[in-house]
């Protein structure tokens, strides 16, 4: 359990976290706040409002190296979210989609006790006009490729284990999390 001090004298609350998440060092271990995109191509062929197609990369070189996953990032000082998921689809793809097109759609707080580490993960959704090049790998050295993949495929890979694929940490808990519903604008 956190533990809250409150202090009237210095007007702000203390929160210490569970000793099940404290490192070893004196500091305790912040949770980081990352961002998840889904980049929607409502023009693609298999594209339906059910199982709208969005975009996912193959990662490497990173914790999470060969794994799928959206393009995203961490959120930089100062940044909105949507603003943060604009820079992140562009610096990971070169697609170029508005902050004011992107939309929140979920979050979810993940919690990896046995690798100390904790993520709030926020969702935005934006839509691909179908203009210009497409995705492309811009980050050599963090993506294999990007792919447009359906909701119903990516829920058989983690609902069956079809497909062979592993998500990127978190997304299996997020289609499990949603029941069906597919993100949308």
């Amino acid at each position: 359990m956190n533990t809250i001090r409150f202090s009237r004298s210095r007007r702000h609350i203390h929160i210490t976290p569970s000793p099940s998440l404290k490192s070893s060092s004196t500091a305790p271990p912040r949770p980081l706040l990352g961002l998840g995109v889904f980049i929607l191509h409502p023009t693609h062929p298999l594209s339906t409002p059910s199982n709208p197609v969005y975009l996912l990369g193959e990662r490497i070189n990173s914790s999470a190296a060969n794994t799928w996953g959206l393009p995203g990032g961490h959120l930089e000082f100062g940044e909105t979210f949507e603003e943060g998921a604009s820079r992140e689809v562009l610096e990971e793809t070169g697609l170029k989609i508005p902050a004011s097109a992107l939309k929140f759609w979920h979050c979810r707080n993940l919690i990896m006790k046995e690798e100390n580490k904790h993520f709030v993960s926020i969702f935005m959704v934006g839509v691909w006009d179908g203009k210009g090049e497409g995705p492309k790998v811009v980050e050599k050295d963090k993506c294999k490729g990007w792919e447009w993949v359906g909701w119903e495929e990516t829920k058989n890979w983690v609902e069956n284990g079809q497909g062979g694929r592993k998500l990127f940490p978190g997304m299996g808990g997020l289609i499990r999390e949603m029941k069906g519903v597919a993100p949308s604008i």
